[in-house]
């Protein structure tokens, strides 16, 4: 929040202390020069994935600021997030070798992708900056059913000196907010924000957002978060569709108020509730149980990537790995709680 914080410092809505004032703009202008940055590896991404032939649209990040927000730094942000063209998914193992041809999935990333294993792929793109490449933009373990349509309903977006971009359509980017801000566990209050931006400054089809999550079989996740964001800011909600039955008392349970604005701690914690948002799809339950069987039983290729020191046979690498990995969280909650 320290953007949206650091605008209200400078218009005198926010009076600070000088001294947490002048921290406040020290750091605000590192966010600056950081998403200016950022503008610059996109525009050279975009650029080299057109030179190979391959179109991708941006969502999140440095052009949902400039989209949703007034002004360079509003709204943090770390690495780009691309969304590759449904027509592009047959080139995974070409886009791994231009950029970054020592990546442990290289040579097994394809045949992962189409059977569902991955969803995404995490690049060192260019200029030192990382990429989230997602071939599903919801990224909720089953697969989208609506990716033709997500694509044909990508927009251009002018990013004044940076460049033209396309972009995820504001409808579909609302859906995408809302069900990341739920597997964050309604951690960080910039995402709340970002969903009440969307809404406050788009002229939405409704209709649309009410067709594609139904067909998706996500309208209780979906209007649940959606109505928690508008009640926990004691703000006027859009009108929302009710939903009922087990699905929405189990949504309750998992993500009540105790779950909200828990910043880093939050983030680090019960991460597993994520694991919920496709068992409480609709009409999806033996895909979700698919997926998660697969999840807790990965490829080799994939342990290895995500635990690279670790030898063995595969009980014994998985064993271990999840062992590290629930070290290294309890660690991170840990210092978090410090905070």
């Amino acid at each position: 929040m320290t953007g949206l914080v650091a605008r209200w410092v400078n218009n005198g809505t926010l009076p600070l202390p000088r001294d947490q004032a002048v921290r406040l703009a020290t750091y605000n202008l590192r966010v600056r020069a950081h998403h200016d940055h950022l503008w610059k590896a996109l525009a050279s991404v975009t650029d080299e994935f057109a030179g190979i032939g391959i179109e991708v649209a941006s969502f999140k990040g440095v052009t949902a600021e400039a989209r949703w927000y007034d002004g360079l730094g509003e709204r943090p942000c770390a690495d780009l997030d691309l969304l590759l063209s449904p027509s592009h998914i047959n080139r995974i193992e070409d886009i791994i070798a231009h950029f970054q041809p020592s990546h442990p999935l290289a040579g097994k990333a394809q045949m992962m992708a189409e059977f569902g294993q991955i969803q995404h792929v995490d690049l060192r793109g260019v200029e030192d900056v990382d990429l989230d490449l997602h071939f599903d933009l919801l990224k909720i373990l089953i697969p989208g059913r609506h990716q033709e349509e997500i694509w044909q309903r990508t927009t251009g977006f002018d990013g004044v000196d940076h460049g033209a971009f396309k972009v995820v359509d504001p409808e579909t980017s609302l859906i995408q907010s809302l069900l990341h801000l739920t597997k964050d566990r309604f951690s960080l209050l910039l995402g709340f924000v970002d969903v009440v931006r969307i809404i406050e400054r788009e002229d939405l089809d409704w209709n649309y957002i009410d067709r594609f999550v139904r067909e998706e079989g996500l309208e209780v996740p979906t209007y649940l978060a959606l109505a928690q964001v508008f009640e926990t800011l004691d703000l006027s909600a859009p009108s929302i569709p009710g939903v009922r039955g087990w699905r929405t008392s189990m949504w309750r349970l998992i993500w009540g108020p105790s779950t909200q604005l828990q910043g880093a701690w939050g983030r680090v914690t019960h991460h597993r509730r994520q694991f919920w948002i496709p068992l409480l799809a609709r009409g999806r339950l033996t895909e979700a149980m698919r997926r998660l069987t697969e999840l807790a039983f990965p490829p080799r290729a994939l342990m290895t990537h995500y635990h690279p020191n670790i030898r063995g046979p595969y009980l014994w690498h998985l064993l271990r790995g999840r062992l590290r990995r629930a070290q290294e969280r309890r660690r991170e909650a840990l210092d978090a709680r410090r905070v």
